[in-house]
């Protein structure tokens, strides 16, 4: 009868040991929520960037071209570096261009933001003129192609510089409104006799 105690007491030893470390293996287990600022980790980086975007013909819409991108699942941002945007145009003119030094895209592109050293520029063609538009700071909506700020703004084509505080430039129909402090010097071509 002791051998049947001592074989039940240690029968009963190796559940309660096999047990409790079930449960502490269990209980340590990484069940953790997200940490407040894990959001603001980054998911993925891509370096020499080049985005194409096509209608359903397949012509090209716009490209963006950035040598480094960090993109954060938290409203689908992707911090740009030396970003590039070309917009082309359905009629014949040349695509509107868009440099920064850095920028912003938010919600998987709805909105860009663009920083520091911010060009628009649409190269002279058979159909337009040269245009140039220079500021700091330039918030780029891709489906209205709107381009505003409220920053100072400096418009330059061959014969027309103008300033202002503040801009909504509708790319798609080559309309810039000027929103405040407009200033304007025209310099007519010279012409020879």
């Amino acid at each position: 009868m002791n051998l049947i105690k001592k074989y039940f007491f240690f029968l009963l030893l190796c559940c309660g040991v096999g047990g409790t470390s079930w449960l502490l293996l269990h209980s340590h287990q990484e069940t953790h929520p997200v940490a407040q600022g894990e959001t603001s980790r980054p998911d993925a980086f891509m370096k020499d960037v080049l985005a194409v975007e096509t209608d359903r013909q397949g012509q090209i819409v716009k490209t963006l071209k950035t040598p480094y991108l960090v993109h954060y699942n938290l409203n689908d941002r992707a911090e740009l570096t030396d970003p590039i945007y070309t917009i082309y145009q359905t009629d014949e003119k040349q695509p509107w261009v868009i440099t920064a030094l850095s920028g912003v895209s938010l919600q998987g592109g709805k909105t860009i933001l663009l920083n520091d050293n911010v060009n628009i520029h649409e190269k002279q063609g058979a159909h337009n003129e040269d245009i140039l538009i220079l500021t700091s700071n330039l918030t780029y909506y891709p489906s209205e192609q709107l381009a505003t700020t409220d920053k100072h703004v400096t418009i330059k084509k061959p014969d027309l510089l103008v300033t202002a505080t503040g801009m909504n430039a509708y790319l798609a129909q080559k309309q810039i409104d000027l929103l405040s402090n407009t200033r304007g010097t025209y310099v007519p071509e010279k012409t020879t006799f």
